[in-house]
């Protein structure tokens, strides 16, 4: 099953084992830069994007109820009818592909960025897959990309 799974998400390939595999209930994906000096207003004009989400350092975290310890800036897609992670990668690609120079450089000076697909699933059999064409588009962006699922299994 592992294998199937791995071999979906990385050919884009449905899983030949199980046909009827459910697609999950809710998937979207992010762009991340996190760093000690991050101050989100200047990813904001540098990029010329605005964040979905962000947080200076020092900032109180509400679930912790401490400063931060650092600076993040996220841009998020919504969560939409497509339940494929190459869709909503593909919508960050778009937004970011001209400003990888950019990156680059606000990686020299120490800020880490990941791209992350989440995924919330009614069982733990889902299908994900991921294709190659967006692979290699990730390739090119100074970034991890890790995948973050969720299962409401009872």
């Amino acid at each position: 099953m592992i294998s199937s799974l791995c071999n979906a998400i990385c050919t884009g390939e449905k899983m030949v084992n199980h046909p009827s595999t459910p697609k999950p209930k809710s998937l979207y994906a992010t762009f991340r830069i996190v760093g000690t000096d991050l101050v989100p207003s200047e990813i904001n004009a540098l990029l010329q994007l605005t964040a979905t989400s962000k947080r200076a350092r020092g900032e109180m975290v509400l679930v912790s109820n401490k400063p931060s310890e650092t600076g993040y800036w996220l841009l998020e897609t919504e969560d939409s009818p497509s339940r494929k992670f190459k869709d909503h990668l593909n919508e960050l690609i778009d937004k970011l592909e001209t400003k990888i120079g950019i990156l680059e450089e606000l990686q020299k000076r120490g800020f880490q960025m990941s791209f992350s697909a989440y995924a919330m699933a009614e069982s733990e059999n889902v299908e994900l897959h991921m294709d190659i064409a967006t692979l290699k588009r990730l390739s090119a962006f100074p970034s991890t990309l890790w995948f973050d699922m969720y299962f409401n299994v009872e």
